[in-house]
C-alpha cells in the first residue's frame, strides 16, 4: 500500500448515540480526547444539518393547459401530490393536485384561478398530500376548499392544533356515540 494510500485509509468507530458508524480519514483524526470530543461534536452537528436540509426539490414545467386540467413534466409525481406553479420572476403562484399519471407527465387540476399559467410556467412537487389544520378556532368558521378562513369573525385565532389530510379514510360510523336528542331544524320534512 502507497504512503498516500495509508495516508486516506478510512477508520470507522461509532461516536454517535444512535450507534451509526463514522469514518474519518485515519491520517487526520485526532488521537487525543479532546479531538475524539471534538469529531463527535462535528459528526453530531453534520447529521442535524443534513437531517433539516432540504430534499432535492422535483420540477417540471407545463405542456398543456385546457379547462381545468394542466398537463405537465413532472417526474416521480404521485396521485394526490400537491404541486406549485409559478412563473419565474413574478408574483403569481398557484397550488395544484396531481389527479392522474402518464409516463414522466401528469395531470394537475389547479386549486385556483388558472390565470397566469403560461408556457414558461414551472411546476414543482410540494410531496406531501392537501392537509387542513383542526383547532378550537375552526368551530362556527367559515372555510374555503383548501381550509383557509373566509369569514368576516377573524378576530379568533385558527391556532391548528392536529395536521389532518383531506383525503383521509372516513371514521367508523359504529364507534360513534349514539345520538342522544334530535336536533330542532324547524322542518318538518327530515
Amino acid at each position: 500500500m502507497e504512503p498516500a494510500e495509508k495516508r486516506l485509509a478510512v477508520e470507522t468507530e461509532g461516536c454517535l448515540q444512535s450507534g451509526i458508524p463514522r469514518a474519518l480519514p485515519a491520517a487526520r483524526r485526532e488521537r487525543s480526547s479532546s479531538g475524539k470530543e471534538w469529531f463527535c461534536y462535528l459528526e453530531r452537528a453534520l447529521a442535524r444539518a443534513v437531517a433539516e436540509a432540504p430534499l432535492l426539490e422535483r420540477r417540471g414545467r407545463v405542456i398543456h393547459a385546457a379547462g381545468t386540467v394542466i398537463k405537465a413534466t413532472l417526474p416521480g409525481a404521485k396521485i394526490g401530490e400537491l404541486c406549485k406553479l409559478e412563473n419565474r420572476g413574478e408574483p403569481w403562484e398557484l397550488l395544484a393536485e396531481v389527479i392522474g399519471l402518464s409516463g414522466e407527465q401528469a395531470l394537475l387540476t389547479p386549486l385556483g384561478d388558472l390565470t397566469g399559467v403560461c408556457a414558461r410556467t414551472s411546476v414543482a412537487s410540494c410531496g406531501a398530500v392537501q392537509t387542513l389544520s383542526i383547532g378550537p378556532g375552526i368551530l362556527g368558521a367559515i372555510l374555503d376548499g383548501l381550509g383557509r378562513r373566509i369569514d368576516s369573525l377573524g378576530g379568533i385565532p385558527l391556532v391548528p392544533e392536529v395536521e389532518v389530510a383531506i383525503q383521509a379514510s372516513p371514521p367508523n360510523p359504529m364507534e360513534r356515540r349514539r345520538i342522544a336528542s334530535p336536533i330542532p331544524l324547524g322542518v318538518r320534512v327530515i
